[in-house]
């Protein structure tokens, strides 16, 4: 066998076998999770407006499985934190 054939059938092989693996991996059962979002605008600002809309979509568009939270950060540091976890 060539290599070039030999390439292509372990590239088949890879993506057969990661079909397989995210095939197994989907379950049926779909957990709630809840993103927290930080943002520092005031309420009722066009962000803070558009930030809940698409919050609202989310929800809407997720049939609920995942639903966005949001909060002011106290401090730049805690902007720092929220950022690198």
């Amino acid at each position: 066998m060539t290599r070039r054939r030999l390439k292509t059938i372990g590239l088949i092989g890879v993506f057969v076998i990661l079909m397989f693996s995210l095939t197994a991996c989907s379950g049926d059962k779909q957990e709630n999770v809840t993103w927290k979002v930080g943002h520092v605008r005031p309420a009722d600002t066009t962000t803070d407006n558009d930030l809940h809309w698409f919050a609202d979509k989310v929800k809407e568009n997720t049939g609920g499985a995942i639903t966005l939270t949001f909060f002011r950060p106290v401090s730049w540091e805690t902007t720092r934190l929220c950022r690198n976890a």
